[in-house]
């Protein structure tokens, strides 16, 4: 790396973490006053709603990187543009692809920056955030751990394999003790849904316990009345963006194993793939705004320019993404239709600089 790209690297570098803390800033602040109505609930107080919203800020940051990408970029180089250094580049020889160039190099540690978010952090704090919150809310006796979910219901105690978004759960082993808690009965179900305020097992055996003999009956389903919390359960249930790649891979896998809806998994998986790209396409926008409209405006109006095309990436990103979903778009497609959209018009930008 030359001189020129660790100079303009160091600017745009600089400018992206700094505008990434001051959103992610704001984002906290907000999200603990949102957090004030349910202090006192149970055993959440104000140690661990501060807890909570501090743990949620990987995930805060993933999102909101593509924004402080194209902010902090655009008001530390329209900075340089505004003092004509990137003039007087031109002037000594290097020409407007040398110094995209040298802007495009310095998304790799941006890139590695989101990856680390994504990959290695988010994973494992977002879930665990929303578990201690409602945890502490609910006060309920849950166990999650690699053997599945442990939770105990009454005079049940029941291990699930896994909990789907949707609310199924799947693989069900459940023991039932009598007043004395001696085991009475274990049943073992495929899966089991929610339906008119009770739970509907399917594809179960049940094996009862006498003095001195086991009986054994097979149903195709029946009721199960237990109070199991759906607060809970929605926040145990594995959520696709908590996943990373390849857990996602392997748990989409799962799921066509066992004939079960992958679709929302495998929207998480592209869109994991397509995030770094979005910096590289926030930092590939920025170039023709340097050497255009920026050149001669304060940065006031540069932040403005940086936070509407932040916000509309995200939004576009979202909208094409959600409605990809209810009609069935290709899971590719509507993960990298947003970031070639603003692909295109950074090109048609730079054809017009050029």
């Amino acid at each position: 790396m030359n001189i020129l790209d660790r100079y303009i690297g160091r600017h745009v570098i600089v400018g992206s973490i700094v505008a990434l803390f001051i959103l992610v800033g704001m984002d906290l602040a907000f999200a603990f006053a949102a957090e004030a109505p349910d202090i006192g609930e149970g055993d959440y107080n104000l140690g661990k709603s501060l807890l909570y919203v501090l743990l949620t800020t990987p995930r805060r940051a993933y999102d909101f990187m593509p924004m402080a990408t194209i902010v902090g970029s655009l008001v530390m180089l329209g900075g340089l543009a505004e003092q004509s250094e990137f003039i007087a580049m031109r002037s000594a020889g290097v020409s407007t692809r040398q110094i995209a160039g040298s802007v495009l190099k310095s998304g790799a540690v941006l890139v590695m920056i989101v990856i680390i978010l994504g990959e290695g952090i988010k994973p494992f704090s977002e879930p665990y955030a929303q578990q201690m919150r409602s945890f502490a809310q609910t006060q309920s006796t849950v166990l999650k751990s690699r053997h599945g979910i442990w939770f105990r219901a009454g005079r049940h105690f029941v291990n699930v394999s896994q909990v789907h978004p949707s609310g199924e759960l799947h693989n069900l082993d459940i023991y039932e003790l009598d007043d004395n808690y001696r085991l009475k009965a274990r049943t073992l179900a495929k899966r089991a849904e929610f339906r008119d305020d009770s739970w509907i097992l399917y594809d179960i055996t049940r094996i009862r316990l006498e003095e001195n003999e086991l009986s054994m009956t097979s149903y195709e389903k029946t009721r199960w009345d237990v109070s199991l919390n759906q607060k809970l359960l929605s926040v145990l249930s594995v959520k696709p963006e908590q996943l990373a790649v390849w857990r996602l891979v392997t748990y989409i896998n799962y799921l066509r194993v066992n004939d079960l809806d992958t679709e929302p998994y495998e929207f998480a998986l592209w869109g994991k793939i397509t995030a770094p790209f979005a910096i590289l396409i926030m930092l590939f926008l920025c170039v023709p705004f340097i050497f255009g409209p920026l050149r001669s405006t304060g940065s006031g109006q540069r932040i403005l320019i940086g936070i509407v095309l932040g916000i509309a990436y995200y939004l576009l990103s979202h909208l094409i993404g959600r409605t990809g979903q209810i009609y069935d778009f290709s899971p590719v497609l509507s993960s990298i239709l947003p970031a070639m959209i603003f692909l295109l018009a950074g090109w048609f930008g730079w054809r017009t600089v050029r």
